[in-house]
């Protein structure tokens, strides 16, 4: 096969990958355990891709370390075909809310920890491929085993989708985890074509195929579910929301920081320099905050709340350190406005509380404490 074929097809694949990739870390300061996973799967792909174009690129060469990195790349290429179905079952489970115990967890991970055995002695049994005289490639038995593996990987979610419609009794939470059944599609026809057509290289296709099916249904199926706020590049108050229902399902009992932080005389910039100012300055604001944010440990999560309010949460967050990013804050918000050119000036009012979280209920009660000591913060405005 013309090596041509596999840098194009591949590369091809690889930057939808990381257009998409960056568009999922786009104006994302905190990324909860389910883009973390989707981050994974992604560059998981990546890594597949390169290591088909270099297996592509070294298949029949004899320059000197060919054959190595012939050996390298083809060991990569299987455990990466494994390693990205994991990544998915992992994915859906969390989407799903479908949580095991650790030894369950152990259980499911031992395939792909077998598997890994087995592809790392390959240069000693060649259980899945050998590399001839001529370091040209020819599979084994050990093929099988790898696709047996991953369509575990494939199926155990897919079931579990099913079982979780089937039980189901909101039709908004059916019609949202029934696109979870169509990543399978992609890879099975790409994976049938290319153990039919012996040489040709179409898994990497359909999985990024199915990667962007689920993107598009997740994140822009529905104006609705879209979780950027489109002006400041933050999270959005629905991404906020997503965050506090993950962190009440797996951080149930611990304690939540919540910091409410208000544009001050904002309806003053909009009313005397127009609203295109007031867009600016919602945008030094967003600046400031994220720089102030990434000043200290724990990535807290960002987001604008609404209109000139934005959140900050983090959870079990020491009071110092809290104290210490309200100072980032204020320090940011000077830095902001410190030699740029506006016919305004910024400032805010912070309110900060702290409790024990175990559900919505809680985090909202707390998002209202914060709200409440922030107006108290902003009746400072009136002896000025």
């Amino acid at each position: 096969m013309n090596i041509a074929y596999y840098i194009e097809i591949n590369l091809v694949c690889i930057i939808i990958l990381l257009l998409l990739r960056h568009q999922t870390k786009a104006g994302t300061d905190h990324e909860t355990r389910e883009k973390k996973l989707f981050g994974a799967m992604i560059w998981a792909t990546v890594i597949f891709c390169a290591a088909d174009i270099a297996a592509g690129a070294c298949r029949g060469e004899l320059f000197e370390g060919a054959r190595t990195i012939n050996q390298i790349s083809n060991i990569v290429y299987f455990e990466m075909i494994v390693v990205i179905s994991w990544f998915w079952m992992q994915y859906v489970f969390v989407k799903i809310r479908l949580s095991f115990s650790r030894k369950i967890n152990i259980v499911m991970s031992l395939p792909l920890l077998l598997f890994t055995a087995a592809a790392i002695s390959n240069p000693f049994t060649h259980i899945l491929f050998l590399l001839d005289e001529n370091d040209l490639y020819h599979r084994n038995y050990g093929v099988f085993i790898n696709w047996i593996v991953a369509w575990l990987y494939l199926l155990l979610p897919m079931i579990a989708v099913i079982y979780t419609a089937a039980h189901e009794t909101s039709k908004a939470k059916r019609r949202e985890i029934t696109p979870f059944l169509y990543f399978i599609i992609a890879p099975a026809i790409a994976s049938v074509i290319q153990m039919i057509f012996y040489g040709m290289s179409t898994t990497q296709v359909g999985i990024t195929i199915s990667i962007v099916m689920v993107f598009l249904a997740v994140q822009g199926g529905k104006a609705g579910q879209i979780t950027m706020d489109v002006l400041t590049g933050l999270n959005n108050r629905r991404g906020l929301n997503n965050y506090l229902d993950y962190y009440t399902q797996s951080h149930a009992g611990s304690e939540l920081t919540v910091i409410m932080i208000d544009l001050d005389r904002f309806k003053q910039v909009n009313d005397e320099f127009g609203h295109i100012a007031g867009d600016r300055a919602l945008r030094y604001m967003s600046e400031a905050l994220k720089k102030a944010c990434g000043s200290i440990s724990g990535r807290p999560y960002l987001c604008r709340y609404g209109g000139d309010e934005f959140v900050i949460a983090g959870a079990d967050q020491l009071p110092e350190e809290t104290e210490k990013l309200k100072a980032a804050v204020y320090e940011e918000i000077d830095e902001a406005m410190r030699g740029c050119d506006e016919p305004f000036t910024l400032s805010a009012s912070i309110g900060i509380a702290a409790g024990m979280c175990s559900d919505m209920e809680d985090a909202e009660r707390i998002i209202k404490l914060a709200d409440e000591e922030m107006y108290k913060d902003k009746k400072r405005l009136v002896f000025k």
